[in-house]
C-alpha cells in the first residue's frame, strides 16, 4: 500500500478505509523519520571534526545591517524545512495524477528531492524495487530451457548472449510461437 501512496495518481488511497489509510500514512511517516535521521547524520559527517590538541579557528562576529534584516525575513518566508509530517501532507497536496509511470522515479528525484528530501528517498527506494520476482523467474525459465544435458558446456558469456538475443527478438515480435 505504501508504494501506491507514493504513486501520485493513487496518492489519495480513495479505495481504502480511513483506518487502513491512516496506517499507511503512519508507516510512510516512520520511514521518512528514519531517512531524515540518516540525512542529518550525513550532514553532520560532512563537517570537519575538531582535531585533538588543535584549537578551532576563532569565529568571526557577524555585523547585521538593515539590508540583512530584510533579506533574513524574505529568506525565512521561502526556506521552510518541512517536518516529516509536513512532507507527506505537502506531497498529498501537490501530487500530479497525470504523471506517467515512465517518468515516476525521475519526478521524485528531480522535482521533489529538494522540497521533500526524506519522502523522496523513501519513494525512490520503494518504487525502484520490483513488485514481484516474475521477471527473474521468466529469465531463469528461459535459461533452464537453454542449458540442457546436451548443452552443458556453454560458457556463461554465450548463455548471456543467447538470453539477450532472445529478449531482443521477443521484444520485436520475431520469435516463433514455440520458443516464447
Amino acid at each position: 500500500m505504501m508504494r501506491t501512496l507514493l504513486w501520485p495518481k493513487w496518492a489519495a488511497l480513495g479505495s481504502l478505509s480511513d483506518e487502513v489509510r491512516q496506517e499507511v500514512h503512519a508507516n510512510v511517516r516512520r520511514l521518512c523519520a528514519e531517512q531524515s535521521e540518516i540525512l542529518a547524520r550525513r550532514r553532520g559527517n560532512d563537517r570537519q571534526e575538531p582535531q585533538p590538541g588543535v584549537a578551532p579557528p576563532a569565529k568571526r562576529q557577524r555585523q547585521e545591517s538593515d539590508s540583512d534584516d530584510e533579506y533574513s525575513s524574505v529568506l525565512a518566508q521561502w526556506t521552510v524545512t518541512p517536518t516529516v509530517r509536513d512532507e507527506l501532507d505537502t506531497y498529498l497536496s501537490i501530487a500530479d495524477p497525470t504523471l506517467k509511470s515512465s517518468v515516476l522515479l525521475t519526478w521524485w528525484k528531480n522535482r521533489l528531492s529538494h522540497l521533500l528530501p526524506a519522502l523522496s528517498r523513501v519513494a525512490r527506494m520503494m518504487l525502484a524495487t520490483p513488485a514481484s520476482s516474475s521477471a527473474s523467474k521468466r529469465r531463469f525459465s528461459v535459461a533452464g530451457r537453454l542449458i540442457t544435458n546436451r548443452r552443458n558446456r556453454l560458457s556463461p558469456q554465450t548463455v548471456n548472449a543467447i538470453l539477450v538475443l532472445h529478449d531482443y527478438l521477443k521484444k520485436k515480435g520475431r520469435l516463433p510461437p514455440k520458443i516464447t
